[in-house]
């Protein structure tokens, strides 16, 4: 039905600002009402612990947001969603090791994992090892061929 609603409005008014406020504020209330749902069916699913982390994260609260993704992992330890993003957030504390090891990870799962070959290169960038990031960023570029920051990183490294 959301969809439905969605569809319409944006076809009937595709620049109303009042409309595409309000689709926003509908988006938001049935989104609430689906993870109270999640929550309930399957609390301990790591989809539900992925959605928590990711709360935690829009609250700038990391060590919630890492918590919760560990226990994603261990609810599911080959998912390479929960592997880049504690990767990601590894990376953004400078915690280049870790981040390196999730992301190692993931690659051993999916080989051809854009997030986590980009997200190694730039870990190798901060650790000044050039080479391997090169090595990633060669990935990352074979990957996705249509990556403009990738193509950048890969030039300035």
């Amino acid at each position: 039905m959301a969809c439905l609603c969605h569809d319409k409005a944006r076809e009937l008014a595709p620049s109303n600002l009042d409309v595409l406020y309000y689709l926003e504020r509908l988006c938001n209330l049935l989104s609430q009402g689906e993870f109270r749902r999640l929550l309930e069916t399957a609390p301990d699913s790591f989809r539900a612990h992925q959605v928590l982390a990711e709360s935690y994260l829009a609250r700038d609260d990391k060590g919630g947001a890492e918590s919760e993704y560990q226990s994603a992992l261990k609810a599911n330890p080959e998912s390479v969603e929960i592997l880049d993003a504690l990767g990601d957030l590894m990376r953004a504390e400078y915690k280049f090791d870790a981040a390196l090891d999730y992301y190692e990870r993931t690659r051993k799962l999916s080989p051809r994992d854009f997030a986590s070959a980009y997200g190694a290169a730039n870990c190798h960038l901060f650790q000044h090892n050039t080479q391997r990031a090169i090595e990633s960023l060669q990935l990352a570029v074979a990957i996705d061929p249509n990556s403009a920051v990738s193509h950048l990183a890969l030039g300035d490294a």
